[in-house]
């Protein structure tokens, strides 16, 4: 898909819940990320990506069995919000945080906390507004973490 110089966006609806099924699988893993990230670079039109973005949320929040799961959707949903650009995009990334916020906070995994964290940082970039709730989360990451996750709390 990213050898061709097509507009995407029409190809988007009909594969939302192909790529919510499949990233939690294990052998379609890395080419769901690869999807999605070829997806948000080729459309012309943000909007189209939105519903993906909000299906890979739900997903995370929901339906991951394992933190390579959730590694796996944070970072995807990175990609969608560090590619796109637009209002749409500003709504996602206020769609996703507060669900994000609680989970992080309530993960003990070391490397599902900082993919949280640095996906907490996207979508506060790409935000209007974060709430109080964020810094609270960082603030936490950063005196009671370790190193790896307090150096996500910064970068985020």
């Amino acid at each position: 898909l990213t050898q061709l110089t097509i507009d995407t966006s029409r190809y988007v609806e009909p594969l939302v819940d192909v790529i919510c099924e499949r990233i939690i699988t294990e052998q379609s893993r890395q080419s769901c990320i690869d999807l999605v990230s070829a997806l948000a670079r080729q459309s012309s039109d943000v909007s189209a990506v939105v519903p993906l973005g909000s299906g890979l949320n739900k997903v995370m929040m929901t339906k991951t069995k394992s933190w390579q799961d959730k590694v796996a959707l944070s970072s995807c949903l990175q990609h969608l919000l560090t590619i796109c650009k637009g209002k749409a995009i500003v709504q996602l990334a206020q769609e996703i945080l507060p669900g994000l916020v609680g989970a992080t906070d309530k993960e003990t995994k070391e490397e599902v906390k900082c993919g949280g964290l640095a996906l907490m940082g996207v979508c506060c970039f790409r935000a209007d507004k974060c709430g109080g709730d964020v810094f609270k989360s960082l603030n936490k990451a950063l005196e009671t973490g370790s190193d790896c996750v307090r150096r996500a709390a910064l970068q985020a």
